[in-house]
């Protein structure tokens, strides 16, 4: 059993790690397309690395293929378990694109069905090409295979803060770009540094209640997935136990 569910989380990680190239590919293709076609307002595929969206994906990922090589070694028999910040890692990498997800299918979608924002941007968009791997399929896989796979009842709650840094340090960078690109006498005209309109929106006294907000809703994502992980134990042991 306790095969069976390591071989289950390795088997998943994988999909996740082989789903980010997919979508890096198809990016660099769909903007070649665009690029050929004149089009100007697409932008070249690897300026998508300023989006969360993107770098959320790119961080699970990363935390997927580091566990890949832990699960290797423990069947390898070279560890006897996987250490416990890779699954800390993986927790705060799953929080970042759970927040992706959640935000694509109850704001964005809902917005765009209402008419909201860009009149040009389809709900269509949001779910073709390498935009279906980022939303969707990379962000539910990580979250289930966290969940279901990657049991650690070790993860205390003190634990839960690291997950508050990948969205803290990103609502800082961001504010940070945009700001720096402020146009005097020119409000906000610079929209290229403020590609999701937030400091637009919420103005300069908004900034700060903004940013908190995100943070907590990271922390709170967080133990939520922690207190999951370790109330749901099927197919017994996992790679950390």
């Amino acid at each position: 059993m306790k095969n069976k569910k390591i071989t289950l989380a390795l088997i998943f990680n994988f999909i996740i790690a082989v789903g980010m190239i997919t979508g890096i590919i198809v990016d660099a293709v769909v903007s070649k397309q665009y690029h050929d076609s004149g089009n100007e307002k697409y932008e070249p595929f690897f300026l998508n690395l300023k989006y969360y969206t993107v770098l959320s994906n790119v961080v699970l990922a990363i935390a997927a293929t580091i566990l890949i090589v832990y699960i290797f070694l423990l069947l390898k028999r070279k560890i006897k378990k996987v250490p416990l910040w890779v699954s800390i890692f993986k927790m705060c990498a799953t929080t970042g694109t759970t927040i992706t997800m959640l935000v694509v299918l109850f704001v964005l979608t809902p917005g765009i069905a209402a008419g909201l924002g860009d009149e040009s941007v389809k709900i269509t968009t949001l779910y073709i090409n390498a935009s279906a791997i980022y939303h969707v399929i990379n962000p539910l896989t990580g979250l289930l295979t966290f969940i279901l796979f990657e049991t650690n009842k070790k993860i205390e709650l003190k634990h839960c803060c690291f997950g508050m840094i990948f969205t803290g340090a990103y609502s800082v960078f961001y504010v940070l770009e945009a700001y720096l690109h402020f146009l005097p006498n020119c409000y906000w005209k610079a929209m290229s540094y403020d590609w999701y309109k937030f400091v637009e929106s919420v103005g300069d006294y908004g900034i700060a209640p903004m940013i908190i907000a995100f943070i907590a809703a990271s922390f709170l994502i967080t133990w939520l997935l922690r207190l999951v992980n370790s109330k749901i134990n099927i197919l017994g042991k996992s790679c950390y136990m």
